[in-house]
């Protein structure tokens, strides 16, 4: 009778246990969908307050994640557009990088996701600006770039002894200006990179060496990734200044941060103070919230690194 009647308490412990487990579970995913739903009402709020004050239509409904249909035409501002291009793609760069380097560990997709907004959004942002400009530059000079081409550049910019004078006043400024969690400040050195490299580029001078190294395993990674290679070629070839939804992060969320920045950003009239404004009130919100879990604000903030930076870089070249 002992025995059976400490069984029975033990069922009765598990079986209470269990009731309690089911309750914290749905408790805490209560809690994470408010603050999800918290957060992003604060970011449309903030695009609301936005479009108001420069009396202009909303552009975008998270609810629907969806633009409006009457959005078609391509945002002739130099800095917004192409550094909207950017964005599109490094975002998708950094997400289809970290996938193929998550494999080998977390060292490994930060450092491939981190290539792959470098590359993918630094195409997209000199085609995005050959677009409005003639297209003379795609033809002659960004059409014939691989990947391995890309990284060469990049390592070209690594080693060189001395950083341009104007590189380094815009990663000062941007050090000085952007609010980026000490955390996630790595995530600049991607923005920082992608102007040095847009300015190789631009420069036209620049020789891809005929002899390259070979890829380290990572960057081959990377490069031999279909994912990664299809978006790639995507930038070389559609990439423009169109505001449209983003879509294929596997996150809606995501998606819809995304979306209400650029939306966001659209009002921007090529006032680098005013595009600093936006990724600050958009950092100061997702930190406000535990709703993003670290990779996705590494994706997050690498975006927004890069649409800082580019937003100097064009805006100096306009």
């Amino acid at each position: 009778m002992k025995k059976s009647l400490i069984s029975l308490s033990l069922i009765v412990i598990a079986i209470f246990a269990f009731a309690i487990s089911v309750s914290c579970n749905k408790h805490n995913n209560s809690t994470e969908n408010n603050e999800v739903e918290l957060m992003l009402e604060e970011l449309n709020n903030f695009n609301s307050k936005i479009f108001e004050k420069n009396n202009m239509e909303r552009l975008y409904d998270y609810q629907s994640n969806s633009f409006s249909e009457s959005l078609t035409k391509a945002n002739r501002r130099l800095i917004v557009g192409v550094a909207i291009a950017d964005g599109k793609f490094g975002w998708k760069g950094w997400k289809y990088g970290s996938k193929a380097g998550a494999i080998a560990g977390p060292h490994s997709a930060v450092v491939l996701g981190t290539l792959g907004a470098l590359l993918a959004g630094t195409v997209a942002s000199l085609v995005a600006y050959d677009k409005l400009n003639g297209g003379e530059l795609c033809s002659s000079v960004i059409s014939p770039l691989t990947p391995q081409d890309m990284i060469a550049v990049r390592d070209l910019c690594v080693d060189r002894e001395i950083q341009s004078p104007l590189i380094e006043q815009q990663a000062n400024d941007v050090m000085q200006s952007i609010n980026m969690p000490e955390e996630f400040s790595y995530t600049l050195e991607v923005g920082e990179m992608h102007n040095a490299m847009a300015e190789v580029i631009m420069d036209r001078s620049f020789v891809i060496p005929q002899v390259q190294r070979d890829p380290s395993w990572e960057e081959q990674a990377l490069i031999s990734s279909p994912q990664f290679l299809s978006l790639y070629n995507e930038a070389k070839t559609e990439a423009d200044c169109t505001l449209d939804n983003i879509s294929g992060l596997d996150s809606i969320l995501l998606e819809q941060i995304i979306n209400l920045f650029c939306e966001a950003y659209s009002t921007c009239y090529d006032s680098v103070p005013d595009v600093d404004y936006i990724i600050n009130n958009y950092i100061s919100t997702l930190e406000g919230y535990n709703a993003l879990s670290y990779e996705d604000k590494q994706t997050v903030y690498a975006g927004l690194s890069v649409v800082a930076f580019s937003s100097r870089y064009w805006y100096n070249n306009d």
